[in-house]
């Protein structure tokens, strides 16, 4: 996958994820060496109020 792919899929999982009502929630391509052909995303939640 080249940077736009990874882009492109960051994209379609961060507005499935605002479909479902998560608006606070992230995902997140970590750096990380691609030669491996592993790629890892997080999921950063967040949270609203104290």
């Amino acid at each position: 996958m080249d940077k736009r792919a990874i882009t492109g899929l960051i994209a379609r999982l961060q507005n499935r994820i605002i479909r479902h009502g998560w608006v606070t929630t992230r995902v997140v391509a970590p750096p990380q060496d691609l030669r491996q052909r592993i790629l890892i995303l997080r999921l950063v939640l967040g949270a609203c109020g104290s």
